[in-house]
């Protein structure tokens, strides 16, 4: 397997990420979800997927780098609320054909205090078989603190959930 160069969607445009990435020789976007822009309803869903089909024959990945939205929360409400925000965005990512979701635990937090470990792990399994039924493999991305930052740690999140890997 060879390492492919990616770019992010810098611009809002699809059409402009397309035509930058051509002349650039990028081989594939990372599309970032921001919780602003989702995609509303059933319609609105299927238009962001034909205006994303523009990316072909791109690989396209996806990420939702969404800052305290975690599916540990010691507070069931949240997690369970973050457990439904992840499943309709696979939902949307299997939509447009996607495989991969990359995501976080932690983000934007300086601590873990807030966070439960089993629970994080029961709720990334449960996420991540989710994403299986819906043919997108979800991945947990490393942050530069926190659990993930810790390899030992790391490595047992994954290992407990079954999650693929995006290493930063």
């Amino acid at each position: 397997m060879r390492p492919k160069l990616v770019m992010g969607n810098i611009f809002s445009d699809p059409e402009q990420i397309k035509q930058f990435a051509d002349k650039h020789g990028f081989e594939g976007v990372e599309w970032s979800f921001d919780l602003e822009t989702l995609p509303g309803t059933p319609a609105a869903e299927s238009e962001w997927v034909r205006r994303l089909s523009v990316f072909t024959p791109l690989e396209v990945r996806y990420h939702c780098p969404f800052h305290q939205i975690d599916l540990g929360h010691e507070n069931p409400a949240e997690a369970e609320a973050a457990i439904a925000l992840f499943r309709r965005i696979i939902r949307l990512v299997s939509k447009a054909g996607g495989k991969y979701l990359s995501i976080h635990i932690g983000l934007g937090r300086d601590t873990t205090e807030p966070l439960s470990w089993d629970e994080t792990v029961e709720n990334l399994g449960r996420v991540v078989q989710f994403g299986q039924g819906q043919r997108v493999q979800i991945c947990l991305e490393n942050l530069a603190w926190g659990w993930t930052s810790r390899p030992n740690l790391f490595e047992k999140l994954i290992r407990k959930s079954g999650a693929g890997v995006t290493f930063d």
